[in-house]
């Protein structure tokens, strides 16, 4: 997820978001972690990875427990936003350091509020937690609206030019709370992203760019196109029409990139340049299932997934509680068994998890 238009410090941050990376201190010998899922440290990806799991669990009809929902609920900061791990939740949240990749960020809020909105949208809590859910998940929403930036983009940090993946899981976010995704935050932000797609004809056409003059990037392409297509809880596909060609709307355009590349290698690269990124490919796979195409690259892609759910979302280390999220959402949109997928109880896996 790095590019060279981030700092080191925020692109390791976002690195071990991204792909699962976690320090060697592990949560269960830190404060303020109840209901939390994995036992990682979560200062770089706590709500990130809690919000995964959320959305998994509650798109294949899990009830998520009260302490789990808690816990996301408890890291928001008194403007609405979120950062990834507060200890102390008595305390302001951090001053934003983007050098660092410390302080609130657009991408935490708006993954919280996709996996608030999911628990919402499931009706998957009992009335009491679900009147803290929507206070929470409104108070973000207006966080991300106020947030935009006059490009119709967002920031991952506060300070920092607009990008795609932000951009595309702020669209995602919004579109929640606005269905018909008419929203002027939601069009300009849409206007945006176009902006970023590589020309058709191009090398990488249909791809989209993390910033301006930055490379084509796949993480990026499956994080903006979930922000044109994507909703909470994930929904069972029906019947995939065929790979799109690289023509009409912005979310054609950058569907028949996604599509080519995972036709091509079943798994969509590493920004890292080390190998395969199951975090953008499970995202493509619910993209294109949304979107309601490429058929043979949903297939190719899914048995990539399948193949190598084990070492991706339970590991040695542990169980990797956001990568159990995306195969969990990958499952639904795909109509695979989520207890059975490539040999990982995926609902068992995230579930045994949390701390109690």
């Amino acid at each position: 997820m790095s590019r060279t238009t981030r700092t080191i410090a925020a692109s390791a941050a976002l690195a071990i978001a991204a792909f699962g990376l976690a320090s060697p201190a592990h949560a269960n010998h830190a404060p303020g972690t109840t209901g939390l899922y994995g036992t990682a440290d979560p200062g770089y990806d706590g709500v990130y990875r809690q919000s995964l799991a959320i959305i998994g669990l509650t798109s294949n009809g899990v009830k998520p427990s009260p302490a789990a929902i808690g816990w996301l609920i408890s890291q928001q900061c008194k403007d609405g936003s979120f950062q990834e791990f507060r200890a102390d939740t008595t305390k302001p949240c951090d001053t934003v350091d983007a050098v660092n990749g410390k302080g609130p960020d657009s991408n935490a809020t708006s993954l919280a509020v996709l996996a608030l909105m999911s628990i919402d949208n499931t009706n998957l809590a009992s009335n009491t937690v679900m009147n803290a859910v929507v206070k929470a998940a409104s108070s973000a929403g207006l966080w991300l609206r106020k947030n935009q930036h006059s490009d119709g983009g967002w920031a991952y940090y506060a300070g920092s030019p607009s990008d795609s993946s932000s951009t595309g899981l702020a669209l995602a976010a919004l579109s929640t709370q606005a269905p018909n995704r008419q929203q002027p935050n939601i069009v300009k932000g849409s206007k945006f992203l176009a902006s970023l797609i590589i020309a058709c004809g191009s090398t990488d056409g249909g791809a989209l760019v993390y910033q301006k003059g930055s490379k084509a990037d796949g993480l990026s392409s499956a994080q903006g196109l979930y922000g044109l297509v994507g909703s909470v809880p994930v929904r069972a596909a029906g019947k995939l029409g065929p790979t799109p060609k690289c023509a009409g709307n912005p979310a054609n355009k950058i569907a028949s990139h996604l599509s080519s590349k995972l036709l091509s290698n079943g798994t969509l690269a590493s920004a890292f340049g080390d190998g395969p990124d199951y975090t953008a490919t499970a995202t493509a796979v619910v993209d294109l299932s949304a979107a309601g195409v490429a058929k043979a690259a949903v297939a190719k892609a899914l048995a990539a997934l399948k193949s190598n759910a084990a070492s991706y979302a339970t590991p040695a280390a542990g169980a990797n509680p956001a990568a159990l999220g995306l195969l969990l959402s990958a499952a639904k949109a795909t109509g695979s068994n989520p207890k059975a997928f490539g040999g990982v109880d995926l609902v068992s896996a995230l579930v045994n998890s949390e701390h109690k």
